[in-house]
């Protein structure tokens, strides 16, 4: 690895600086990566890889031998740490944390949750889309509009989309005036 280190050039330098910042990027990468970031040919291409992997900036990805693909050690590192990973290919993009004060979970005279509520109050709508966490209420939230819709707003027929065959089970005979606790 020594003689890596000791035998770079100024231009070598630069392009692997080059390398490491677009590798911020795009972090897996296969040699046509290399070679369009770089302009080299397939051979300066797999000797700035074979040099990357001797720095152990690039590490091998995957199994395939033609069409071989590296990823930068930093990114890999990243997503080893990263609890609950089991697979580079499952990535984590979006992490979300919902306060947990036990309000959304209590219930008023005619059983709905604050969600539902702030949704019941948009029900004259022609069209909604309910964006909630899970088991938040959604379902139930439709029920008590589409009830509204059909009782006092003079519509026949009201259709709800949903996107599981067992959210749709939910639409059963419900009691929505009991508690949820």
């Amino acid at each position: 690895m020594e003689d890596n280190i000791t035998n770079m050039n100024k231009t070598s330098v630069e392009i692997d600086d080059k390398i490491v910042f677009k590798l911020q990027e795009k972090p897996i990468v296969d040699i046509n990566d290399i070679k369009r970031w770089t302009g080299y040919t397939d051979r300066g291409a797999y000797n700035i890889v074979e040099k990357l992997l001797a720095l152990n900036i690039l590490l091998p990805y995957g199994d395939d031998n033609y069409g071989k693909r590296y990823i930068y050690k930093d990114y890999q590192t990243e997503l080893d740490s990263d609890s609950g990973k089991t697979s580079p290919d499952t990535i984590n993009i979006v992490n979300v944390a919902y306060n947990t004060t036990g309000k959304s979970t209590k219930v008023d005279e005619l059983g709905m949750r604050e969600m539902q509520k702030r949704a019941y109050n948009k029900r004259t709508s022609a069209k909604l889309l309910i964006k909630a966490p899970p088991a938040s209420g959604k379902s139930r939230a439709l029920m008590f509009i589409t009830l509204d819709k059909l009782h006092n707003q003079g519509i026949k027929k009201a259709i709800i989309a949903v996107p599981e065959r067992s959210i749709g089970a939910s639409f059963s005979d419900t009691d929505l005036t009991a508690s949820l606790l």
